[in-house]
């Protein structure tokens, strides 16, 4: 219960941001900074040059274990993307769900909790989870799924950046 309204606070704080999420990141990736499951950091600038996917997710959001089981199935489709997960929720929970979905057997995913500095999910005003967003190869953002993003449509939207 706690965590719930925990989550819907955060969710509410989120929705009253003032302004456009064009106009904060000019079509840039975040410039996050990530805690993984083993404790390290990984920052955007860390990123290899080529095209990103960014997960903004819960690990108790349905949708969002949903969403990750259905594109670990179909991973072949995001061979050439760098999947970057990110949370706001502790690394202990970030470490279970890495575990439980075997993550680390992924060369191209990492998933991280940003913690409660709420950059990420502030500069894309992130309102729902999970929210994915496309960047191609020279780092500009080419689609941005806020609502509930179906894999196939985002493998739709991958395949036409090239």
């Amino acid at each position: 219960m706690y965590r719930k309204s925990l989550l819907l606070l955060a969710m509410t704080f989120a929705s009253l941001s003032l302004f456009s999420q064009a106009a904060k990141n000019n079509g840039r990736i975040a410039p996050f900074e990530i805690t993984l499951a083993d404790g390290s950091s990984f920052k955007a600038a860390q990123l290899k040059k080529g095209p990103v996917m960014l997960v903004y997710f819960s690990p108790e959001c349905d949708h969002c274990r949903h969403f990750t089981q259905e594109m670990l199935e179909k991973h072949k489709s995001f061979a050439g993307e760098q999947i970057v997960m990110v949370t706001f929720l502790p690394a202990d929970e970030v470490k279970h769900f890495s575990e439980e979905f075997k993550l680390s057997s992924y060369h191209n995913v990492i998933a991280g909790t940003e913690g409660k500095t709420f950059l990420v999910r502030n500069y894309y005003n992130v309102t729902q989870f999970p929210f994915v967003v496309l960047y191609n190869k020279e780092g500009k953002q080419v689609k941005a799924f806020s609502s509930r993003p179906d894999v196939d449509n985002v493998i739709k939207a991958i395949k036409k950046q090239g």
